[in-house]
């Protein structure tokens, strides 16, 4: 999901991981309509990855806001400042870039935060590369990675950019990734108000 800076990728992602941690977010049948019925994800293990603290703050400082006293109470839910734990089992937890840390997690929703600043120098790289890893070991295709990021700096190669790019090599393609921005077209001239 790649928005301008203040859109609300936060506030969106925050929203998805609740969903994620109390929600019926797993396909269970067809109802007798043909209509899709989920059930709740027995355990749910959600991260909040960036490659900095300050990064999942940007996440986690939304959750005292968005939890009602009801879901609170509903759920269980234990609040702190870098994990949320549910009654029964779950969690929603800040991580960061420890890609040997990450490496052999069974987390079936991953929040990637600003993908644009994961580099190789501060291992987002490798972080990626463990958490796509991860994603792919949960059987049934219930596992999903939602990367939010600011449009990437041409010649940084962050993961974003590397996104990006997979996303233009495949697009119009058969793909397991969806790719969201608003972007002028190519061809748009930014000197001609019309254009």
């Amino acid at each position: 999901l790649r928005r301008m800076k203040g859109w609300g990728k936060d506030p969106v992602g925050a929203a998805l991981a609740l969903m994620e941690l109390c929600g019926p977010t797993q396909f269970s049948h067809f109802d007798e309509k043909g209509e899709p019925v989920g059930v709740p994800m027995a355990a749910p293990w959600i991260q909040v990855a960036a490659v900095s603290r300050d990064q999942t703050r940007n996440t986690f400082t939304l959750f005292p806001t968005m939890i009602s006293d009801d879901l609170l109470a509903d759920y269980g839910l234990d609040v702190n400042k870098e994990i949320i734990h549910k009654s029964g089992g779950g969690r929603i937890e800040a991580v960061t870039s420890s890609p040997k840390a990450l490496e052999g997690g069974r987390s079936h929703f991953v929040l990637m935060n600003e993908t644009q600043f994961w580099l190789e120098n501060n291992q987002g790289k490798e972080m990626a590369g463990a958490i796509a890893g991860n994603v792919a070991k949960i059987r049934g295709g219930v596992a999903r990675r939602l990367a939010i990021c600011n449009a990437h700096i041409p010649g940084m190669n962050s993961v974003a950019a590397d996104d990006y790019r997979l996303f233009l090599k495949t697009e119009g393609k058969s793909s397991s990734m969806l790719y969201d921005c608003i972007e002028a077209p190519p061809e748009t001239d930014l000197k001609d108000l019309e254009s």
